[in-house]
């Protein structure tokens, strides 16, 4: 599977953000197995815009959801998801 994301950086580089996708069998919420998956930088698209992509082989076998989420990340931050800013796609 190939995915793209087009982010509207605004002012923010592409190390100050995490992509993921979230694959799971299941829409539970918080689905009991997923699998979580980071996208890569693939470059600046100008106009504050940065292209993300991820490719990868699906984990399970038959009906599988997928979920993009983005969030912003610091080393100096005590837990990857400590602010609450977590934005679904």
């Amino acid at each position: 599977v190939l995915i793209e994301v087009a982010v509207q950086m605004n002012g923010l580089r592409a190390d100050d953000v995490r992509l993921e996708c979230i694959v799971a069998r299941e829409l539970d919420a918080p689905p009991k197995d997923y699998a979580r998956y980071p996208f890569g930088f693939a470059g600046d698209l100008g106009a504050g815009e940065a292209l993300f992509r991820l490719e990868f082989r699906p984990p399970y076998a038959g009906v599988q959801h997928y979920r993009v989420r983005l969030y912003p990340v610091h080393p100096g931050m005590a837990h990857p998801l400590e602010l609450g800013r977590m934005r679904w796609l």
